[in-house]
């Protein structure tokens, strides 16, 4: 099992390499300078969106590709977590239920469930919970922002973006 990552990108590093990608900053978006923790068993969608979130100017991010690193990453760094970005089906269990309780500590955590399934399937599963955003596979990066700043949630509903 590969251990849980936490990243602490140095800005000047990402200059050049991210300049076709327009930054907006953490604060925008409601982040602040806290940091991101994803979850995603598929490694290279785990290493996209690592890149991606540094593009959107997420320097500090935890990556976990399972409930059990996240546990253990939420346990160490919970105070600092503003964003949670996690797969809907992992190998070791449904995020839904981790990311419930997540809300039920710190509830101004925004947090985004990525699925591949369609609408019917995640409401059939979660309710009608509007503690999440939901966050249809594939996705662009645009999306992935638009999440991160909480305008595709929807009140009382969770909200697909597609």
């Amino acid at each position: 099992m590969r251990a849980a990552t936490t990243r602490k990108v140095s800005r000047a590093i990402v200059n050049g390499v991210f300049d076709q990608i327009e930054k907006t900053s953490p604060a925008e978006l409601g982040g602040g300078d806290g940091a991101v923790l994803v979850i995603e068993d598929c490694e290279p969608l785990l290493f996209y969106l690592d890149s991606a979130l540094i593009s959107l100017g997420f320097f500090n991010q935890h990556l976990a590709a399972n409930l059990a690193e996240a546990d253990a990453v939420w346990a160490q760094h919970r105070d600092e977590i503003r964003h949670v970005l996690l797969n809907y089906e992992l190998p070791d269990g449904i995020s839904v239920e981790f990311a419930a309780r997540i809300h039920a500590e710190r509830p101004d955590t925004n947090i985004i469930v990525t699925t591949g399934y369609d609408l019917a399937t995640v409401r059939e599963a979660c309710g009608e919970s509007s503690h999440f955003q939901y966050l249809q596979k594939p996705f662009r990066l645009l999306e992935l922002k638009d999440c991160l700043a909480g305008k595709a949630k929807l009140q009382g509903a969770p909200a697909i973006v597609r």
